[in-house]
């Protein structure tokens, strides 16, 4: 009887028929697989259930390391006998299956390219069927060496290995070596060979020289970061005198030479995604390397490790770290068409480094903090390597094909048919034509790689001025579409609600939200608000106390004026020079008429101007933020999590009376990092108490604010105090990121 087995997640590009077919030949079995735009099927005979049932459990012990089966189903088919093992290529329809991201290189890659009697010893684009560029090269799914941008002819020794069932890279869709790679160049070079060519590459970096390459995702700036000149040209170049700049490691050793790093902080390291992580600096990185050129004013560094051989290569042969940060000019999104890029980067510095495979999907690296206390890996931007699927998630059915735009603001979309959904990586704040155009080109990909099914629906966020609102009047897709508006916070809710799978818990359930700005209507923007959920459904909002929005963006770029508003502009004499007599007169003429607010976003920018924070205008968005949260983890270290000490003060009050006490303590003389400490422990203090007054025993945070992981760890202690769970985003960002899946979410349970 012949049977078929089909399997559904992370299946195709992970080594997963390979994996399959050496099983079966172990055990003399006759097997036909397929990736098919439904997930993995294998096809197999036996006698009866009994059989077949134990044929099963031998297949499913036996997965890929990479694999991910989320479920698998069991059927019997008929009568047909299977004669010889072979790959079988169904028809294609639109995919309902997992798309893999990007994967790190490999271990055994990694030993390989090292091993010098290896034939891909110092082979740059080593990979194998378990590692390697997966989405950014897909032309369309499943993942079939015909379907990418890798089509180069294998030569006779690839070929050999591609059909060899007892080798790894047996089935390896992008299998290639030296003799048969993609072409790599040096602009204006005449240069060949890819090794000279990185020698080149590292020669310039050693001479304090900034170049750029193309990684597997998108093009870098990089330079020596020993090199303080060079690092002062990235930020030239980029227009970016403080934002903190990411450093490339070779490996976890050479990170831990000169960090601290936790197990936590070490597996996220070594992550397949090869995410940026923020960690802290030993003294003899800071005694050798310049921190403030590197990290502005933070005391932490966003470190990586190098996700492919020529990467490790460059660093290994400069035998220093490396600066890399996405290589685009300010204001735009990252380079990653050969000739965009030697029309924009070659005129901007001296070297760049191609090849000729196309990237089709460009992205960022993904960034990630682990909290010191409880070790909780909070994602902050999801990006390479995390999208477009993210397989954790519940897995939901929708009979409709779903479009669900998220925020302008750290813009991410998705899209929803059936079982599926598939995440765009983060693209950026949509605040120039660039941006938008490269927002266009990511969902007219996506709208391709799905085969372009017509959307039903289409979910945008409540605030009536974004850009969208203006450009889907221009796609196709989006004509006689039916538009639903969701309001920012309650998509935020929904969005911690569905990934948690919590939407149906029997419990009440308090969320806590936030952020800088979500809009509710002419007169109110919010910020600071706490829902209880039953059953999926709000069942109460409340709100932290109001200020005013003075001034709308102004606020939002300058923390001095949101200290004037919460002040309600009686400013101690301690500031009165960081405003002209006729802006104070202005700032309290039009005062009344501005709207109302409560964004918390805005409250720590003003708590940031009393402590210090003097700077006229945020060079990068969460400037002041990021510089209060060094004084938060100076706390943690003194005061340790117990600290307990906070105000007087509730949310029936303003914000006023409680920067007013702040403002005693520090000229009492009060230490910065007790003050920040007190004041977050004031904010917990009000949560838990509307969690008691509201019988609340599970709790759960969203939006930006949560990025802070100090903060999330004092809360998470005080919840653990109080019996309380909390519940955090653990593969969405708390950002403006988990913006369309909250709408997503709604859709869902609104179709309930």
């Amino acid at each position: 009887m012949l049977w078929r087995l089909l399997f559904h997640g992370l299946v195709q590009g992970v080594g997963f028929r390979p994996t399959m077919l050496r099983t079966a030949e172990a055990h003399q079995w006759k097997i036909e697989i397929a990736n098919t735009t439904n997930g993995v099927e294998l096809y197999f005979n036996a006698l009866h259930e009994k059989e077949a049932h134990l044929k099963t459990q031998i297949f499913l012990k036996n997965f890929p390391s990479k694999a991910h089966v989320k479920e698998w189903h069991l059927a019997l088919l008929d009568s047909r006998v299977i004669e010889i093992s072979q790959i079988i290529y169904p028809n294609e329809t639109t995919p309902h299956l997992f798309i893999t991201p990007d994967l790190s290189w490999c271990p055994d890659c990694q030993k390989e390219f090292l091993d010098t009697f290896n034939k891909r010893h110092l082979f740059m684009f080593i990979s194998c069927a378990q590692c390697g560029a997966r989405f950014s090269i897909s032309q369309k799914i499943p993942f079939e060496r015909q379907h990418t941008s890798h089509q180069n002819a294998m030569c006779l020794d690839c070929s050999e290995e591609y059909l060899n069932t007892k080798n790894s890279r047996y089935l390896s869709q992008i299998n290639t070596c030296n003799t048969c790679n993609f072409e790599t160049k040096i602009y204006n070079s005449n240069e060949t060979n890819t090794l000279v060519q990185l020698n080149i590459l590292v020669d310039a970096l050693k001479q304090n020289e900034v170049v750029a390459l193309k990684g597997i995702s998108g093009f870098y700036l990089v330079g020596k970061a020993l090199s303080t000149e060079a690092i002062g040209q990235i930020r030239h170049l980029k227009n970016r005198p403080l934002k903190p700049l990411a450093i490339m490691a070779k490996n976890l050793n050479h990170i831990k030479e000169f960090f601290e790093v936790s197990d936590a902080e070490a597996n996220a390291l070594l992550d397949t995604s090869a995410p940026i992580i923020i960690l802290k600096p030993k003294d003899v990185f800071k005694n050798n390397y310049d921190m403030k050129a590197i990290s502005g004013d933070t005391n932490k560094v966003g470190v990586m490790i190098a996700s492919a051989g020529f990467l490790y290569y460059i660093i290994d042969t400069l035998n220093d770290f490396m600066v890399a940060t996405s290589g685009n000019l300010s204001g735009y999104p990252i380079e990653y068409k050969n000739d965009s890029a030697l029309i924009n980067l070659a005129n901007i510095v001296n070297k760049v480094w191609f090849y000729e495979r196309d990237i089709l999907f460009p992205q960022d690296d993904s960034v990630c903090v682990v909290s010191p206390q409880y070790h909780t890996k909070i994602v902050l931007r999801k990006s390479k390597g995390l999208t477009p699927s993210i397989l954790d998630l519940p897995k939901r059915y929708t009979p409709n094909n779903v479009l669900c735009l998220g925020a302008e603001s750290k813009a991410s979309f998705c899209i929803a048919y059936e079982n599926q959904v598939l995440f765009s990586p983060y693209l950026g704040n949509m605040n120039s034509y660039e941006k938008t155009s490269h927002f266009e080109y990511y969902l007219n990909q996506y709208h391709k790689l799905i085969n372009y099914k017509p959307f039903d629906i289409i979910y945008i966020d409540q605030h009536p001025d974004f850009f969208y609102r203006t450009l889907n009047s221009a796609w196709t897709f989006a004509k006689n579409v039916p538009v639903v508006e969701v309001q920012h916070h309650v998509a935020h809710a929904h969005a911690l609600l569905g990934e948690l799978n919590i939407h149906q818990q029997n419990e009440r359930i308090g969320i806590v939200v936030f952020d800088g700005l979500g809009y509710y209507n002419k007169e109110t923007t919010l910020g600071a608000e706490l829902f209880v959920f039953n059953h999926g459904k709000i069942e109460q909002q409340s709100h932290f106390p109001f200020y005013k929005y003075l001034q709308n963006n102004k606020m939002s770029l300058e923390p001095r004026v949101s200290y004037f508003s919460i002040m309600k502009g009686k400013i101690h004499s301690k500031f009165k020079q960081f405003y002209t007599e006729l802006e104070t007169n202005w700032f309290l003429q039009i005062f009344d008429q501005q709207a109302n607010t409560n964004s918390m976003g805005r409250v720590v920018d003003g708590l940031a101007f009393l402590l210090g924070y003097e700077r006229p205008i945020q060079s990068f968005e969460g400037e002041a933020a990021l510089w209060l949260e060094s004084f938060l983890y100076s706390g943690y270290k003194h005061h340790t999590i117990h600290f307990n000490q906070s105000y007087l003060w509730d949310i029936t009050q303003s914000w006023e009376a409680f920067f007013n006490w702040m403002l005693e303590d520090l000229l009492a003389g009060v230490q910065k990092y007790t003050i920040c400490l007190k004041f977050i422990n004031t904010i917990n203090k009000n949560i838990l108490l509307w969690c008691q007054t509201n019988k609340i025993r599970h709790l759960g945070l969203s939006g930006g604010v949560f990025q802070n992981a100090i903060w999330v760890d004092y809360l998470q202690y005080a919840c653990y105090l109080n019996k309380i769970v909390l519940h955090v985003h653990q593969h969405l960002s708390p950002n403006d990121e988990n913006i369309a899946y909250g709408q997503l979410m709604i859709h869902y349970t609104s179709s309930v």
